[in-house]
């Protein structure tokens, strides 16, 4: 069987998985999950849905791990360290997420498992290599997956938002190994797969306007299979025969995380700039900021869909450019469209405020 008709397999069954499941959660739950149902100061929807995407998720990439062991009997993942810490600190992120969703648990304890979770991709060998000194990667590396599973999580304030940009940056980081590199079906490979299959299938009951939420449960998950998937796949060689120089890793990484590294920043800098905590949750994000200056909830998807489109397409010309060129040149579309877009997202926030 080709690597293609295996993929798209892959791809076919854990949205149908997704479907099947979220369906059911749907139809049977009708309180399961449901966040904030008495108050609307921090969610941005007025009607209480239930957060029950996360569940379909994580169900489905189990049941994707589970295919793997049969279909490849011998591959024994579990005797892999990297896949097994891998493997701990998703099942974490979904569980701290989900208890989120149900007792909405202290900021703390929430911090604490993300960095656990980082430790977790750390300890595996999965490091964003920096510098030359491991034990500064080490933490580099925790840090960036607590970063990234808090930015997709701020991200989940507006229906479809968050799934559709963790789809497109997945889409790009598949479509660039693919393209510069040997490509081979491995585990994590069809993990991401598995990941972007079931992501399509939850924008069917997320994309506005949204019949159920992905909760914490889902948006925590997510967050770190992408913050472990950027790492192995660029920074890592997950893909066999990828070579290019580290500021250019580096930029493409931005390219296709552009979405959430603006929008996080814009966010955050101008809480601390009010005197607010990050941390608290509210109705200040440049989603937010998009519908009060009129733009309906299926036009603001569209405006962030397509920027993160864009951007990862620029991380594609980048790739071309230097591959081609070997100039640094390669880098002037990233910076005049990342300027164009922080500035957009910068006053977006001043009109708000």
């Amino acid at each position: 069987m080709s690597l293609f008709l295996k993929g798209l397999l892959f791809f076919a069954g854990t949205a149908l998985c997704t479907f099947v499941i979220q369906g059911l959660l749907f139809r049977f739950a009708s309180t399961l999950g449901i966040r904030e149902a008495h108050s609307t100061e921090i969610r941005w929807n007025r009607t209480s849905k239930p957060a029950l995407g996360g569940i379909a998720m994580f169900i489905s990439l189990i049941s994707a791990v589970f295919i793997f062991l049969v279909t490849h009997p011998n591959e024994n993942i579990f005797s892999n360290w990297k896949f097994v810490l891998f493997f701990l600190g998703m099942c974490l992120a979904f569980l701290m997420g989900l208890s989120d969703d149900a007792y909405n648990t202290k900021p703390l304890l929430k911090l604490s498992s993300q960095i656990v979770c980082g430790v977790c991709v750390s300890l595996s060998g999965t490091l964003l290599p920096l510098t030359s000194v491991e034990w500064v990667d080490f933490l580099i590396t925790t840090l960036w997956v607590v970063g990234i599973m808090n930015s997709i999580n701020m991200l989940d304030n507006m229906d479809g938002i968050s799934a559709s940009i963790t789809l497109s940056a997945l889409l790009f980081l598949m479509l660039f190994c693919f393209i510069f590199s040997g490509f081979s079906l491995t585990i994590y490979a069809l993990l991401v797969i598995a990941l972007m299959g079931s992501l399509v299938s939850f924008l069917f009951y997320n994309f506005p306007p949204s019949r159920i939420f992905m909760g914490d449960s889902g948006s925590q998950l997510i967050g770190y299979c992408l913050s472990f998937f950027v790492l192995h796949f660029l920074w890592n060689k997950g893909a066999q025969g990828f070579v290019f120089p580290r500021h250019i890793l580096f930029y493409i990484t931005l390219s296709i995380l552009a979405v959430p590294f603006i929008d996080t920043f814009t966010v955050v800098f101008n809480r601390i700039r009010r005197g607010i905590s990050p941390a608290k949750g509210g109705k200040d994000h440049t989603t937010h900021a998009l519908f009060n200056n009129g733009l309906s909830e299926r036009r603001v998807w569209i405006s962030f869909f397509g920027i993160s489109v864009v951007m990862g397409a620029i991380g594609m010309i980048i790739g071309l450019l230097f591959n081609s060129t070997q100039s640094d040149l390669a880098l002037l579309p990233f910076v005049l469209f990342y300027v164009f877009f922080y500035r957009l997202f910068q006053n977006t926030q001043k009109l708000m405020h």
